[in-house]
């Protein structure tokens, strides 16, 4: 994943994480190689998705059942 750099048009976000899970997150995604704010917008981009076509499939099962 590309790195963006420091946007000010960009809200920084705070959540609140144990420490012991920080910590390991980060080695994970080192060994990974990849940047904890990026893999974080990653599966938020994946749960966003997964979330519009469940929503998508349920609004279109409503309107094809005359509702």
């Amino acid at each position: 994943m590309k790195r963006v750099p420091n946007k000010p048009k960009t809200p920084n976000r705070v959540i609140r994480v144990d420490d012991d899970l920080w910590e390991d997150y980060g080695r994970a995604c080192d060994d990974d190689g990849v940047i904890r704010s990026d893999d974080l917008r990653a599966h938020m981009r994946r749960k966003v998705r997964a979330w519009k076509r469940k929503n998508e499939q349920r609004t279109g099962q409503e309107s094809s059942d005359g509702a």
